[in-house]
């Protein structure tokens, strides 16, 4: 840590092509609490750093991030690297790299404390999901348009959590929805390969977009009280709304 915010920031973007939109000159670049997308605090250390559609492109090292930083938005560009959990600031709380080139597997056991939302849509990212130690403040995951095989275990999200979505994997297995978290509200399981006859009975009240689209071998019945959007196309699944009259 003995290295200054300046100099993180610098190495953070040292690789990458396109950055003279936010640093100026890539040889004398500006001080960072001038830099375009970048928040820092009174004793200017960065704690938002804001991104997206920038046309970045290549090698983003996570280590570099200042450990202030506890919002990232990067969305949207052509970055690369690995999600090494022990990269991230402690006190993260909101990261966003969706639509780019990141690899690798994805530790969730071990994020940061803080994390409220995540989204790592479109990226290449692979390997099998631990969602069983997830932290108790994280409320929002996309995890969708990735290479993630096997099976999940949906049954110890966090109790605050209200959107999930792990659509467009290779996931793959049986689906236990009966022990979901209370408040969520949108949970997107489309375009994998879940199967079995599943238990559609415990669903949360709140829920108001549900897709289990194309996971052809799912099976069972869902009875909702209200039409939702509830989406099971292409699946063995039945949809019954019954008017609570």
């Amino acid at each position: 840590d003995s290295l200054s915010q300046q100099t993180l920031m610098e190495l953070l973007i040292q690789d990458l092509g396109n950055t003279e939109r936010i640093c100026g000159s890539t040889d004398d670049p500006k001080d960072i609490a001038c830099w375009k997308g970048v928040t820092v605090n009174v004793s200017d250390e960065v704690t938002k750093i804001d991104w997206p559609l920038s046309r970045l492109e290549g090698p983003f090292p996570l280590k570099w991030l200042p450990p202030t930083v506890y919002g990232l938005a990067v969305y949207t560009n052509k970055l690369t690297g690995s999600i090494s959990m022990e990269d991230l600031p402690q006190g993260l709380k909101h990261m966003n790299l969706r639509d780019n080139g990141f690899y690798g597997t994805l530790d969730l056991d071990n994020l940061p404390k803080t994390i409220e939302s995540m989204c790592v849509t479109k990226n290449s990212l692979r390997g099998t999901l631990s969602l069983t130690r997830l932290p108790d403040s994280l409320q929002v995951l996309y995890l969708a348009f990735n290479e993630f095989q096997g099976t999940i275990v949906l049954a110890h999200l966090p109790d605050g959590m209200t959107v999930f979505a792990v659509n467009s994997c290779q996931l793959s297995g049986s689906l236990d929805l009966t022990q979901l978290p209370r408040k969520m509200t949108h949970l997107y399981l489309d375009n994998n390969d879940f199967a079995g006859d599943t238990d559609f009975s415990n669903l949360p009240e709140t829920l108001r977009m549900f897709n289990i689209t194309n996971n052809r071998k799912l099976s069972g019945k869902i009875t909702v009280k209200t039409r939702k959007d509830f989406v099971t196309v292409n699946t063995k699944v039945g949809l019954e709304v019954v008017n609570g009259l």
